[in-house]
């Protein structure tokens, strides 16, 4: 079966939020993986303070599944694909959504990071891909949680 990726951002609506944020993020992330986990797409999901942007690897079905339910979110606004593709290899291949909270001041371990906090106009996948595998390994804010991992 063929890979493929895709990525996109998004605005957040705090104001949509019922919950104090962090249960709120919580939850989403659950639900988030589990509608990965049955579509067999893994990624990531890097949180600023006012964007979110998402990696998403797997088969085609899976990734139109699960940016269909980001799109009905109404917590997401302004939601664009930035970047789309076959790959290769999957860069998150042990976690169905690998978390990284970016919200604080100079959390942002890379310049690539920093660059897609102020959203971003469409880029290769490669380029994306690039930008993020080499900070894949050094999320430094990132969560890794039994959820989250595929064990």
């Amino acid at each position: 079966m063929p890979l493929h990726a895709l990525s996109f951002t998004a605005g957040i609506d705090w104001s949509a939020m019922r919950q104090p944020a962090d249960v709120e993020i919580d939850q989403a992330l659950s639900r988030a993986r589990r509608i990965n986990r049955l579509n067999g797409v893994t990624g990531a999901i890097l949180l600023y303070p006012t964007r979110l942007v998402q990696w998403l690897e797997g088969p085609q079905a899976g990734l139109a599944e699960s940016l269909a339910c980001a799109r009905a979110d109404a917590r997401l606004t302004d939601l664009q694909v930035i970047s789309e593709g076959a790959v290769d290899t999957r860069m998150f291949a042990e976690s169905w959504l690998l978390f990284a909270d970016l919200r604080a001041a100079n959390a942002c371990p890379t310049a690539f990071l920093a660059t897609l906090a102020n959203g971003t106009a469409p880029i290769g996948c490669e380029e994306m891909r690039e930008g993020l595998r080499s900070i894949s390994a050094r999320l430094a804010p990132a969560r890794h949680t039994h959820a989250a991992m595929l064990v």
